[in-house]
């Protein structure tokens, strides 16, 4: 057995070296070929259900863009489900890497026409591609492409703000011996009663409350304050993961808490908790920046030693905290990574590791290593990263697992799940929506190695035709198992409405049902993102194929169902954490809707697509841009302000294409969109701006406006100043500083400037960064060496 696993291994190491040889023969095609694609005859229709009541009064009235039309379903022929033995799919896809690799590599020469990583869809990344920027100037006259100079300029601020935020953890701290040994024993707020009236608010973020639930978290801080009056013998010990922990989890709290203060989203109130609700805005916002602070202390500790699950679960909670506050950065990437490995060398995924401990034991490994895996598929989808988990080699939560639940079509295997799960934790309804959750991660899972690895072959449409087919017949077949009250639909079906009405009636949304639109989004997500592959490779077989037409408006459809069901949400109901986390769907949806009106302006559901980006533009992505510019929240507005400043940016792009194309007039009967779209240009001229050099550079990040930044009352990053035990009575009146120094810089301040606002480089370079020097070409080269090959998000091959 052992020689067969070494012959195999040896024969995959040779086909390995084989196919490095034939890399240099693989070519690209050209990113800046403009294709003009004809019509197709059958059209689709984006007409946009009703809206919501509520926001009759407050929405911004663009224009009357009402048009009927009629809408085709989906192709039955190319899309309906395989009748097949349930759970093969599993199976199957264990397969797929042996498959390929034993596969002739005579082949392996032949040129690939896209290029052979994840992320091709991640519109955030490819819109600063210098192959995206040319390809959109060569569909604009000369004298418009001064409108395309904010993605240029745009992507030294989208630098410029990862060193920053990078700094966090890169730069080297000293901490005298006194601060550390306080932060080795812990520091949080002496006032027991506020720390737990802010992990009241904990559970209200579903993702966190999966990862470490609020009991194991409640139970850690017992014992912290237990410890205060126990004699020194008796004090318990705490690993570094647990203060970790504990800390993120006080500022996952902290988040809920802002967000409740600071917005009109519906929510049970603060009465019952009234130190919280004496702490101001501004003092919650210190405390949770220095808890979030205290936390980087911990992590270079448990970066190199894992301390068994509760590392994992503090690497998983820093990653939530990040992705529900954070401008969109890639370094969640490495934490859930790190996670990842940590899990696997303690065999979470390997049921066979813990299948002899008890059953309370084995069900919470099983938890926590479905939360690793969703991470794992959620933020390599964000980031275009491939997956670091290896589902070849997984046996937990699948078919080989004695525990595992296959499908939950009887009340029985709903019951069986939820003991579990925990019994007294969930309910049904969130069990239910957990479990196809989850369920979802595996098919995405597995879709990278089916249609994104490098071991397949992009030398035929045809077979990457077949491999969407198949990919499409299981998300049907994972459709089919899910209940009608639950079940994703497309914006055009009569069951559209009444399924995503829980999401915009007026009262908080359930934890079942802020999973469930996560769930919705996700789904849609996937279908976009798999079918969008066909129309992106360039044939060479002489014949082509027709169908590539039925799976190009399939991810239209899912692209036009993301924004529909976004619309329709009460924005009253979604907090700024959940919304910072679901974002990136639209935002994708709104990218790849604004590729089809570029390739197909002519097309006559354009007019239609325009018209449901214009509402999005001005009604959604735009909701909680004034939340950005308050200096107490700001950074946690942070990633939607960059959104809708891009969505901006893009859809100007787009109508004037469109208006150049078709002759239609848009703009010149409509001046509140014109300054919609204008703002951008307005408020930040220097977008528009080029950059040339260096110098043109450092003027880019020092001539903005003034923005008059308060500054709270500085404190230190290390315990000494003993911020956090005071946080319930202490004075955090703000203060102007004239000065910014600190022994421990506080780079995460939310009052610091940021990636609209930029920060005063040359103070922060003379009193802080010593080693990051914007008057040489190191932006230049990163901003060169990171984006120049990446390839053309907008390319459509027009078939």
């Amino acid at each position: 057995m052992l020689q067969n696993r070494l012959d195999r291994i040896e024969s995959l190491m040779h086909n390995m070296i084989d196919r490095m040889g034939g890399m240099e023969s693989r070519k690209v095609p050209s990113p800046s070929r403009d294709i003009r694609p004809s019509a197709d005859g059958s059209s689709t229709s984006s007409e946009s259900p009703s809206s919501d009541a509520s926001f009759k009064d407050e929405d911004v009235e663009s224009q009357d863009f009402q048009i009927n039309g009629s809408v085709p379903k989906r192709t039955a022929s190319t899309l309906s489900p395989e009748k097949r033995p349930r759970d093969t799919f599993f199976q199957q896809a264990k397969s797929i890497l042996s498959k390929t690799i034993d596969e002739s590599s005579e082949e392996t020469q032949r040129p690939h026409h896209i290029l052979q990583y994840k992320g091709l869809h991640s519109g955030i990344v490819f819109l600063f591609s210098s192959q995206s920027i040319e390809w959109i100037k060569s569909r604009l006259r000369p004298e418009d492409h001064n409108i395309v100079t904010p993605f240029q300029t745009l992507l030294f601020y989208f630098n410029a703000w990862k060193q920053l935020f990078s700094s966090v953890w890169t730069d080297v701290k000293t901490y005298p011996k006194e601060d550390v040994k306080k932060l080795k024993e812990g520091v949080y707020p002496h006032d027991k009663q506020l720390t737990f009236e802010l992990l009241r608010q904990y559970d209200c973020i579903t993702l966190a409350d999966f990862i470490c639930p609020v009991e194991e978290v409640k139970a850690l801080f017992v014992k912290y304050y237990a410890n205060k009056s126990s004699p020194r013998s008796k004090k318990r010990r705490f690993l570094f993961s647990e203060f970790m922990l504990m800390n993120l989890s006080l500022a996952i709290s902290i988040s809920v808490a802002i967000d409740q203060k600071s917005t009109d989203v519906v929510s049970p109130g603060l009465s019952e908790c009234p130190k919280l609700e004496a702490m101001s805005i501004e003092s919650l916002a210190t405390l949770q920046e220095e808890m979030f602070l205290n936390s980087v202390f911990y992590f270079h500790t448990i970066s190199v030693v894992s301390e068994g699950m509760v590392t994992i679960q503090a690497l998983l909670l820093l990653a939530t905290h990040l992705e529900t506050t954070w401008v969109i950065t890639d370094v969640n990437y490495s934490f859930v990574s790190m996670a990842s490995r940590y899990a696997q060398e303690i065999g979470l995924h390997r049921f066979e590791t813990f299948q002899h401990l008890p059953q309370e034991e084995r069900n919470a490994r099983g938890r926590l290593w479905a939360a690793v895996q969703c991470f794992d598929v959620e933020i390599s989808h964000r980031t275009g990263k491939p997956p670091s988990v290896n589902m070849v080699d997984v046996s937990t939560l699948t078919p080989m697992d004695p525990w595992h639940v296959p499908a939950l079509l009887s009340t029985n295997e709903v019951k069986k799940l939820q003991l579990q799960c925990g019994a007294e934790r969930y309910s049904l309804d969130e069990i239910y929506v957990h479990f196809y959750v989850y369920k979802l991660s595996q098919l995405r899972a597995f879709s990278y190695f089916q249609l994104f690895s490098a071991t397949v072959k992009y030398d035929s449409l045809k077979t990457i035709q077949d491999i969407v087919s198949s990919l499409n017949n299981e998300l049907d077949s994972y459709l089919n198992e899910i209940k009608e009250e639950y079940r994703p639909r497309h914006y055009y079906e009569p069951q559209f409405n009444s399924v995503v009405e829980r999401f915009f009636m007026d009262r908080k949304m359930t934890r079942a049902d802020d999973s469930l639109l996560s769930l919705h989004l996700t789904f849609f997500y996937q279908l976009m993102t798999i079918n969008k592959v066909p129309s992106q490779i360039e044939p060479n077989d002489g014949a082509l194929p027709y169908e590539n037409t039925c799976y190009r408006k399939l991810s239209w459809e899912s692209a036009r169902t993301i924004l529909h069901i976004m619309r329709r949400v009460n924005r009253r109901c979604l907090p700024f954490f959940g919304l910072n986390w679901m974002i990136y769907y639209p935002f994708v949806a709104a990218m790849n809707l604004s590729a089809k009106c570029f390739n197909h302006s002519d097309d006559e559901d354009s007019f239609k697509d325009l018209q449901l980006l214009i509402d999005l533009s001005m009604n959604f992505f735009n909701h909680y841009s004034h939340q950005a510019n308050q200096p107490s929240t700001r950074l946690l507005y942070l990633r939607l302000h960059l959104i809708d400043t891009l969505v901006r940016i893009l859809l100007r792009i787009c109508i004037k294409v469109f208006e150049s194309t078709t002759g239609y007039d848009l703009l010149s009967g409509n001046p509140a969109l014109r300054a919609h779209l204008e703002h951008v240009e307005k408020e930040f001229p220097q977008f528009y701006t080029k950059i040339n050099d260096t110098t043109d550079l450092l003027n880019l990040m020092n001539c903005m406006h003034n923005t008059h930044e308060v500054k709270f009352r500085q404190h230190k990053y290390t315990p000494s100043y003993d911020t956090s035990s005071n946080a319930s009575n202490q004075d955090f009146t703000p203060t102007y500083m004239e000065n910014f120094e600190s022994q421990s810089p506080r780079k995460n301040d939310p009052t610091l400037s940021n990636i609209i606002h930029p920060v005063d480089f040359p103070s922060v370079r003379d009193s802080d960064r010593k080693d990051f020097n914007i008057d040489d070409d190191f932006l230049l080269a990163a901003v060169n060496q990171d984006f120049s090959n990446i390839p053309n998000f907008f390319f459509d091959n027009g078939l």
